[in-house]
């Protein structure tokens, strides 16, 4: 199982880099049933105008 640490980027580490968040769409569109498998991990979104999510915990688990 890999695991990628999301949170070790940006200042207050709820921000996510551009590519990061593109990294993130693009995994929610091939893996629409994320979310589900890994209760644990949930993006929210924070700012429609800027794109920036805010995630609930350290690691994505793939």
């Amino acid at each position: 199982m890999q695991y990628v640490d999301i949170l070790e980027h940006g200042k207050d580490k709820t921000e996510l880099l551009q590519k990061e968040l593109l990294w993130i769409r693009a995994l929610n569109t091939a893996y629409p049933k994320v979310a589900e498998l890994h209760r644990d991990f949930v993006i929210t979104m924070v700012d429609k105008a800027s794109g920036n999510y805010a995630i609930t915990c350290k690691q994505l688990y793939l």
